[in-house]
């Protein structure tokens, strides 16, 4: 079953299947397929939002040029806010369960107010997606196969991630027990 979600005045449209998901204390359809129309001087732009672990993502942009228009250009790709666009679409596809219908499940309702749904769904996108334990075990061999030669370098590189990110993948081994705790100038792995 597809639902069509309007906004923008018309100009775009959202399609999304009735599979959903929890994005926090809001139930949000697992994919949203997005259309929206540009202008005479801007491409047509197409998208796809998944929710990956409770959290709304964009997977998929699209730029095309319209039949009277332009081609794509730089500044159309620098105009395409992916974060904002992901937070309205949810954010108005969302709605949160309500109390016992007759005693046989929840009822749902609409947000009243679309900027405590927009505020809700940018705090859950804000908080980092947790790291699987298959990706932390890919961690711990990188980082005890390059043990004597800047194992957490060699984890930035593997995972094409900054050093800051890897690092924090590094800790986040540790806290798992994957591996031992360090002191200052010796290595442990």
């Amino acid at each position: 079953m597809e639902r069509w979600l309007n906004f923008w005045q018309g100009q775009g449209r959202a399609t999304y299947s009735a599979d959903s998901a929890m994005v926090g204390d809001r139930v949000v359809p697992s994919e949203i397929f997005v259309e929206i129309a540009g202008s005479a001087s801007q491409p047509d732009l197409s998208m796809k939002i998944e929710v990956r672990q409770g959290i709304p993502v964009c997977t998929e942009v699209c730029l095309r040029s319209r039949p009277d228009g332009p081609e794509v250009r730089e500044k159309d790709l620098a105009q395409v806010r992916v974060g904002w666009l992901v937070e309205q679409i949810v954010a108005r596809a969302s709605v949160k369960p309500i109390g016992r219908v007759g005693g046989y499940g929840f009822g749902w309702s609409k947000p009243v107010n679309d900027r405590t749904a927009v505020s809700d769904i940018r705090r859950y996108r804000s908080g980092r997606t947790r790291m699987s334990r298959e990706r932390l075990l890919k961690v711990v061999e990188v980082y005890r196969e390059h043990i004597d030669a800047r194992p957490t370098e060699a984890v930035e590189r593997a995972f094409d991630v900054s050093h800051r990110t890897a690092a924090r993948y590094v800790q986040q081994a540790r806290d798992a027990g994957l591996l031992p705790a360090t002191t200052p100038g010796k290595k442990k792995a």
